[in-house]
């Protein structure tokens, strides 16, 4: 049975090649009893979802997600100030 450490690396690892079929198994099983790598493992199919979905637009389309979602960086910089107290 798969630990926590080794079930995360497998959630990346699946990007990048085909687990084999123990593998597999292995980290299913792991994800039907641990909820803490059922939610990474679905945080990391929705990033690389993302990242897969703007590969494909063009430099305009980036530049307009820019606008119609600014960053607040003040706000970002404030908040992890506020979490190394």
């Amino acid at each position: 049975m798969l630990n926590c450490k080794e079930t995360t690396r497998l959630a990346s690892d699946r990007f990048e090649r085909r687990l084999t079929l123990w593998e597999r198994v292995n980290f299913f099983m792991h994800l039907m009893m641990c909820p803490f790598c059922r939610r990474f493992a679905r945080q990391i199919d929705w990033l690389h979802d993302l990242f897969h979905k703007t590969s494909t637009l063009s430099n305009e389309q980036l530049a307009q997600i820019g606008r119609d979602y600014p960053i607040d960086q003040d706000r970002i910089a404030r908040t992890l100030k506020d979490q190394d107290k």
